[in-house]
């Protein structure tokens, strides 16, 4: 007798106890089926990277999928209701060409901040929020850490004030929270009253400009390279992917590391392994763990037709385990080369907040680990890595040096 091959669920307790061991029986016995909610689901690095990379295949506008053409039919107002709330769209769910467009000028005005006065800034500030902890010997690295410092530069980047800092993370952390690549629209609902702050931004800075980007930004659609709803909605999207996404890899991975005390020790012994233990954490236990994307057009993959409009789902952190990619893949090896991890996406889609969190991940590890000594865990944690992949807390103890 031939056994069912498993199916996976999103709501399995393994997701939170052991969500490297789930992974594997599906890229081991069935690693591409239908999934309720999420559509035809890819585990395997190969079928993952593919689909972030084909563009011409596969897009990211939930407007052009099946839900949404069935949503349109079934319940007219709803769909209305749908389209105004995707009015200012998340950048990374724009298919070309006009994402081509949006990114491009974005990328010229965000790189332009990639300096070494950028990382002497990026340090001052990792030193500053361990000033404020006054020599406690225990703190909760997300709050009194890891968090701090990914809005402030972010926010600094794009104008924000630093006074709204508290407000804006707060609407970032509830945007991540509703994080469900189920769902067409969730994650826009709960987006509104930053959309609503950006929009307020804006218009502020169009009376009095102040600073390179915004001023970018405002010529842009003064030339009619942007739209006003295209400047609002990449806005959000470089808040979102500069700050949940770099502070999340920063709690994961001091977690790692203190969970692979040899790995912990080595770095120690050795900062030029900063960067590689960067993209080792990043791989080992991603920020998200989870994205979608949507045929442009019928195709076949892993031996699955896919129709124009259906959605799949890409199981990053399951890609990132791959035996048939990485040697050893549930080790943690901070030295480990080549590191071609998912963790960002790939393609035209990749993360528009990598670049930043790779310079903020090795400065906020280098920072923590030169003031403190003895780092160690005082409480578990627990987490559930489907979606977005982050902790509500970390407790360490520590001892200034």
């Amino acid at each position: 007798m031939t056994a069912t091959p498993p199916v996976f669920d999103v709501t399995d307790p393994r997701l939170v106890t052991d969500p490297d061991a789930y992974y594997a029986v599906f890229r081991r016995e069935n690693p591409s089926h239908p999934v309720p909610g999420l559509g035809l689901t890819f585990f395997r690095h190969a079928e993952c990277g593919q689909i972030f990379r084909d563009a011409r295949t596969w897009g990211n506008d939930p407007l052009r999928s099946l839900r949404f053409q069935e949503l349109e039919r079934s319940d007219p107002a709803a769909a209305q209701e749908t389209r105004r709330i995707f009015e200012h769209r998340f950048m990374d769910e724009i298919d070309p060409p006009d994402h081509t467009r949006i990114r491009k000028l974005f990328d010229k005005l965000f790189g332009r901040r990639n300096s070494l006065a950028q990382r002497e800034k990026i340090r001052a500030l990792f030193e500053h929020q361990l000033d404020q902890l006054g020599g406690r010997t225990e703190f909760d690295l997300v709050t009194d850490y890891a968090y701090a410092v990914p809005i402030r530069m972010v926010a600094e980047l794009t104008g924000l004030p630093s006074d709204d800092d508290p407000k804006v993370a707060a609407w970032l952390l509830q945007i991540a929270a509703d994080y469900d690549v189920r769902l067409i629209d969730g994650v826009y609902r709960a987006a509104r009253p930053l959309f609503d702050y950006i929009e307020d931004f804006v218009a502020a800075r169009r009376v009095a400009p102040e600073g390179e980007f915004i001023d970018g930004i405002l010529a842009a659609e003064d030339t009619g390279e942007l739209s006003h709803g295209e400047i609002v909605g990449a806005i959000a999207i470089l808040l979102a992917g500069g700050f949940e996404t770099t502070a999340s890899a920063l709690c994961n991975g001091v977690h790692a590391l203190l969970t692979h005390r040899d790995q912990l020790g080595r770095l120690q012994a050795d900062p030029d392994l900063l960067d590689s233990a960067v993209e080792e954490i990043l791989r080992f236990d991603p920020p998200v763990s989870t994205q979608k994307r949507i045929a442009l057009h019928r195709t076949e993959l892993a031996g699955h037709v896919v129709e124009e409009g259906e959605q799949v789902g890409i199981i990053m952190h399951s890609a990132n385990r791959d035996e048939d990619v990485f040697t050893d893949p549930d080790a943690f090896d901070i030295g480990r080369k080549p590191n071609p991890h998912l963790s960002f996406a790939a393609g035209i889609h990749h993360c528009v907040g990598a670049p930043l969190a790779r310079q903020e991940l090795p400065i906020g590890l280098e920072v923590l680990l030169e003031r403190y000594r003895d780092l160690r865990l005082i409480e578990a944690v627990e987490r559930n890595s489907f979606g977005t992949n982050n902790l509500a807390t970390l407790r360490v103890a520590a001892t200034p040096r």
